[in-house]
């Protein structure tokens, strides 16, 4: 019998982030290779908010998107070269040093290979950071005559200095031919509409939700390549950067992507006691116009008994039970925020009720913090004894079932209630409902 090797954590960071794909990419590419990883996301206000996280959860490998690819090289050791040319990370390795890698050079750079012939030339549409992501795969490629157009004109002047290539005004690049068009501004506009677009060319769309030039490049039959290929392609080099092992075959399923959508109907808050799952589920519910229900006060009107009375009297086992035939109820409905109680991990059949019902927000605090909050006298069982010392041992116990169970990591350590329900109901409307 195959023994299970331990469990590897690995995420992605930022704001928002709950649209992140990476967690589909990297759950597929550990399926392949039979290894016991696991991947969340972390909602984080700051670069603090993450490390916090990173350190809680022992986690390995991290990504990192929007907004905090500049401010997270302020922990690192060691940066690879195309991390020190775009002063940008995505991809973090945590081992005996703290390495930054930059993963998107080598997502464009995979997707384009097989078209580049001697003699091309191309324009990168943006100034951002995939902009110069882009411009520096083109160079790695070897295609020399390279321009870049941006609305706003310094901020395109200003890579065309750093990478020593050719600018053009955003409003000119309908007037030149461009073999390769890498666009990375997420909404069409006039100018681009004018761009010349045959047969040849080829064209790639950076944004793989919105996709701006899709139908103007299928329409001319050019050649076109989608944001996801450079989501998948650089998804590979970040794995193979965090678990040194090489993945070649992967698509993103659309039933995955829909089955996540699916799940957002129900959401759920896992995490320890004291993280504040009840507060933040019931101002989330209000938010949404969704129910609200807590678990164990169900339970407890129920069975006409508190927790510690039913523990005390019927055992955990008993509890334990009540509790599961309670999810999979709950897990029918639509339109509902479920407060968990701390130990719904315990068992992996609620784990697996979790991940494929729900989309869960695992709310994390230290021990610290949360046995600071904690009101003994509304917790018999814990009068008398050392608060800090039992929340650390649960928590250890824990960590990983949470992680397992979570699709989205908040950091609580501020206890701030107020921008805590504002940042998860951002990430989530932003992300579920425009």
């Amino acid at each position: 019998m195959k023994m299970q090797e331990n469990q590897l954590n690995f995420a992605v960071a930022g704001n928002p982030v709950s649209h992140s794909l990476s967690p589909l990419l990297f759950s597929d590419f550990a399926k392949q290779l039979d290894k016991n990883y696991y991947y969340s996301r972390i909602l984080a206000r700051n670069v603090n908010d993450i490390i916090e996280v990173v350190d809680a959860f022992n986690i390995k490998g991290l990504n990192i998107t929007s907004p905090f690819k500049k401010d997270i090289l302020q922990f690192v050791d060691d940066k690879n070269e195309e991390v020190i040319e775009l002063e940008a990370a995505n991809a973090i390795v945590f081992n005996k040093k703290t390495i930054a890698y930059n993963s998107d050079i080598a997502g464009v750079a995979n997707s384009l290979k097989k078209y580049i012939n001697k003699g091309q030339n191309a324009t990168v549409l943006g100034a951002g950071g995939a902009a110069k992501a882009a411009v520096f795969a083109l160079k790695t490629l070897g295609v020399n005559d390279i321009f870049i157009a941006n609305r706003t004109a310094v901020k395109a002047k200003d890579i065309a200095d750093q990478f020593q290539i050719n600018q053009i005004l955003f409003n000119d690049i309908g007037n030149k031919y461009f073999d390769i068009i890498i666009n990375t501004i997420p909404v069409l506009n006039d100018a681009m509409i004018n761009l010349k677009i045959n047969d040849n060319s080829i064209v790639f769309d950076a944004n793989y939700k919105n996709k701006p030039l899709k139908e103007l490049a299928i329409n001319k039959k050019a050649v076109y390549i989608d944001g996801l290929e450079w989501l998948i392609e650089q998804g590979k080099e970040s794995y193979f950067r965090m678990t040194g092992k090489k993945v070649e075959n992967l698509s993103l399923k659309d039933k995955d992507i829909e089955k996540i959508k699916e799940r957002s109907e129900r959401i759920a808050l896992i995490g320890s006691m004291a993280s504040g799952k009840s507060k933040i589920g019931r101002n989330i519910a209000e938010k949404l116009g969704f129910d609200f229900v807590d678990m164990d006060d169900i339970i407890v009107s129920r069975e006409g008994k508190s927790i510690n009375d039913i523990f005390n009297t019927e055992g955990e086992d008993y509890f334990r039970k009540v509790e599961k035939e309670l999810l999979k109820e709950l897990v029918q409905k639509d339109k509902i925020v479920i407060s968990t109680g701390g130990g719904i991990v315990k068992n992996d059949e609620n784990i697996k009720l979790l991940k494929n019902n729900c989309w869960n927000i695992l709310l994390y605090a230290s021990p610290e913090v949360r046995s600071s909050r904690i009101n003994v006298a509304k917790r018999p069982l814990l009068k008398g004894k050392n608060v800090k010392a039992i929340m650390e041992t649960l928590f250890s116990e824990r960590k990983d079932k949470y992680f397992k169970a979570s699709d989205v990591i908040i950091n609580r350590n501020d206890n701030d209630l107020v921008k805590d329900i504002e940042l998860i109901y951002e990430d989530y409307y932003k992300t579920f409902r425009v």
